[in-house]
């Protein structure tokens, strides 16, 4: 198997939990002109 098929297997079987951790990611409120939510956001990354 090459490595480009190793990678896209990967993505193939962690596509549902990588969907749930962006739609996670871009919910996360952050206002860097406030400081609002960046802590949290920096977690999620």
């Amino acid at each position: 198997m090459t490595d480009q098929n190793r990678v896209l297997a990967r993505v193939e079987s962690d596509m549902d939990g990588m969907v749930l951790g962006l739609q996670e990611l871009v919910r996360q409120p952050s206002v860097s002109a406030t400081g609002e939510g960046i802590e949290e956001c920096a977690r999620l990354v």
